[in-house]
């Protein structure tokens, strides 16, 4: 099934909102958000990483997300949260 960029990105902002679907060890920010990985996203929305990444750049140039980084044991594993 061919998804449109708005589609993704709704789906990508709905997963990050969402706290029940991901496991309280995804992270959590010093101000409480919690920080969902990149591959994360790949895996519970079943999209390709080009489709993720594009939605991430979209949402976080848009100021709904926010990249935290990455963390020292998955440097290419960049980590998000709603802004």
């Amino acid at each position: 099934m061919e998804h449109n960029e708005q589609s993704i990105d709704s789906m990508v902002l709905k997963a990050l909102k969402n706290k029940k679907i991901w496991k309280i060890s995804s992270g959590v920010t010093s101000a409480g958000y919690f920080v969902i990985r990149r591959s994360e996203l790949e895996k519970q929305l079943k999209l390709s990483r080009r489709d993720i990444v594009s939605s991430l750049n979209r949402l976080e140039m848009a100021g709904e997300i926010t990249n935290d980084g990455f963390s020292i044991d998955q440097p290419d594993d960049p980590m998000y949260y709603v802004s």
